[in-house]
């Protein structure tokens, strides 16, 4: 019977110690989360980044010229020169062989994926229309929606962050909810300039990583 009583006795300080450590945890304001965010993916150095290069999981190699908003895609034994800002459906600045206007939609289209999978957060997070804060025990929940993205038109993003503010997983629903995309990171770099990235991602169930990333000013 003292065995049971004892029992009983230590379950109850358990609880009431639990409460009292849940009660005395502040929720998260959404300027504290804000900030965090700024500060813990380094948003400015972000901004001030001028090139970076990186070799996607399929073996491309990218040269993205950020300030100049162009961007060289070297394939196998072929390269491709484009604006990042699409001019023109068939838009290309130079090329080692012909590519017909179906071929740079398609290069178009591998390029604006693989950059999501590599600084989806940052873009996101800087380009976003609408951030909303979904309450919630634990990680916290994100809502951004973007209005002009050229893959992830009107979709609307559900992020998940740790309590430290690092980015776990986003699930991208298109606005007729008729695609969705499950992605999450892991394997996280911090670059010379500051800049943190994950070379490593879970899209749909499949994990892949980039590598050769680097940046210049």
């Amino acid at each position: 019977m003292f065995i049971s009583l004892f029992i009983a006795l230590g379950v109850m300080t358990i609880m009431v110690l639990s409460y009292r450590s849940e009660q005395s945890i502040p929720a998260k304001t959404e300027d504290e989360i804000t900030a965090g965010l700024l500060q813990n993916l380094n948003l400015k150095a972000w901004q001030q980044t001028d090139t970076i290069h990186f070799t996607s999981p399929q073996g491309w190699h990218y040269h993205w010229y950020k300030t100049n908003q162009t961007l060289r895609i070297e394939m196998d034994s072929s390269y491709i020169l484009l604006y990042t800002e699409i001019k023109s459906p068939d838009d290309l600045m130079a090329s080692s062989r012909p590519f017909t206007a179906e071929e740079v939609d398609q290069i178009r289209k591998q390029w604006h994926a693989d950059r999501f999978r590599l600084f989806g957060y940052l873009i996101s997070f800087e380009a976003s229309t609408t951030k909303a804060f979904i309450p919630s025990k634990g990680n916290i929940q994100m809502k951004l929606t973007l209005a002009d993205d050229a893959i992830h038109n009107g979709y609307v993003q559900h992020w998940t962050l740790s309590d430290t503010f690092m980015p776990i997983s986003c699930v991208l629903r298109s606005a007729d909810n008729t695609k969705v995309h499950h992605i999450s990171w892991d394997r996280w770099i911090t670059l010379p300039s500051g800049l943190k990235l994950a070379e490593c991602y879970s899209e749909d169930g499949l994990r892949q990583c980039f590598t050769q990333i680097h940046t210049t000013p």
